[in-house]
């Protein structure tokens, strides 16, 4: 005779309970694009996997588990529990920056607003002779860089660049346009 408690979660044959266990199996996409998703780890909480570069995962999972989908710069999202009844997931991610609205001069990265940043660089030369300038003190309230000795300069900045050099007057650039990302 067979004494024991049965959940929903065991089937039971031959004289013994067991784990009712699926392979579940799907794409995960980009929430916005619908383009497939590489690299995102599932989670089924009995086994890890990683999805390939169109997408798709196949991982092993019990009767009622959810599956914890997680990828850098996307919110992490959690499925439906698994059922007999639905042992593929076709799941949709959304970056940390969907709907987000950041003020001027900033952009959303990995859910936070930042100042934009640029690379600059060049070479600062005397508007009459046209020679360069070495020394020159290239200032963006963040950070000062000077020029070297052919007068080139590399500068990340955000805003605005002041230049200056004794004997010279001051030069402020004007303000960047805002840039989207790509």
């Amino acid at each position: 005779m067979l004494w024991g408690f049965l959940s929903s979660r065991q089937t039971c044959y031959d004289g013994g309970c067991f784990p009712i266990s699926y392979e579940i199996s799907g794409i995960v996409r980009d929430g916005v694009s619908l383009l497939p998703l590489a690299n995102v780890t599932v989670n089924s909480g009995w086994d890890i996997v990683t999805t390939d570069e169109q997408g798709y995962y196949l991982i092993d999972g019990f009767y009622g588990d959810v599956l914890t989908l997680s990828l850098s710069g996307y919110e992490n999202l959690q499925s439906e529990p698994i059922t007999g009844s639905t042992t593929s997931f076709d799941l949709y991610m959304f970056d940390l920056c969907y709907g987000a609205s950041c003020p001027p001069g900033q952009i959303c990265y990995d859910g936070g607003c930042f100042p934009i940043s640029y690379e600059i660089s060049g070479i600062v030369r005397d508007g009459v002779s046209l020679l360069p300038l070495a020394n020159v003190t290239v200032n963006s309230g963040w950070d000062i860089v000077t020029t070297d000795e052919q007068g080139y300069y590399n500068y990340g900045f955000y805003d605005v660049l002041t230049l200056s050099l004794s004997g010279y007057e001051n030069l402020q650039s004007e303000q960047l346009p805002e840039v989207q990302p790509l």
